[in-house]
């Protein structure tokens, strides 16, 4: 697992070094208390796909790509328990628990199946027209964020509406958005990018050292004291300055 801050393009850093290829860990941002979680037993042909964390009720849940299978356990750890089965190759999982929903993005078809939060039963698909493996969800603005390997795609869940945020990727892997500061950020065979949500300013490269990334998460944490408590501002207030110290530092790590 590795960290980036891209508040100002700090260094990489390797976060923590995972032992089992079918086990969930939990580690703190600092690296210390790498605690094994669960396992899911003996190695298959594609191992696990993405995770999602439900803050409100504590439980991590779990895409299974070569069982078909998405899991749940707490994030203390504990037994696994299999909530979906039958779920095709599931790549990815997201939950959005206002909306009650669970989304996966299905390896074996062009499409995001939904399931109800509670009842675990399948509802429906978003054809997204190739097929997606990452997911990210903006809660606000009710939005998918759908990662195929040449194109990453929003998806307006109430309407189903696919549009392309941005195109020409190779090999696009995962995304995650900072809804807050409607950015995205995503891997693909190349590196880490930063792009924003409306898709109209050209994505920039954060790491070339980082490529072929499974999966990334964006994490807001506090600036650091180094930077300045009061930005002096050198343009008009209503602009934002190129350092603010209430601007969260997304970071990204490597699964």
């Amino acid at each position: 697992i590795y960290t980036l801050s891209l508040h100002d393009a700090l260094p990489i850093s390797e976060l923590a070094t995972l032992g089992k290829v079918r086990s969930i860990y939990s580690v703190g941002l600092d690296g210390y208390d790498l605690t094994e979680l669960a396992t899911l037993g003996k190695v298959r042909s594609h191992g696990l796909g993405g995770m999602d964390l439900d803050h409100s009720n504590e439980n991590l849940y779990v895409a299974d790509t070569s069982a078909g299978s998405i899991y749940k356990v707490s994030k203390y750890g504990g037994d696994l328990t299999e909530i979906i089965s039958d779920a095709g190759s599931p790549h990815d999982v997201k939950i959005d628990v206002g909306d009650s929903k669970i989304y996966v993005s299905n390896g074996d078809s062009e499409k995001i199946d939904v399931y109800g939060f509670h009842s675990q039963t399948y509802d429906y698909s978003i054809d997204c027209g190739a097929k997606v493996y990452g997911l990210s969800v903006d809660v606000n603005d009710k939005l998918l964020y759908a990662m195929a390997r040449s194109d990453l795609y929003s998806v307006n869940v109430e309407t189903e509406d696919v549009t392309v945020v941005y195109s020409g990727l190779s090999s696009g892997r995962d995304v995650a958005v900072d809804y807050a500061q409607s950015l995205l950020f995503y891997a693909d065979a190349t590196g880490i990018y930063k792009g924003y949500t409306d898709g109209e300013t050209a994505a920039t490269l954060v790491s070339s050292y980082l490529r072929d990334v499974n999966y990334i998460y964006a994490a807001a944490e506090t600036a650091p004291s180094a930077y300045p408590t009061q930005v002096p501002t050198v343009v008009p207030t209503s602009v934002p300055t190129s350092s603010p110290t209430s601007l969260p530092i997304p970071k990204i790590g490597r699964a």
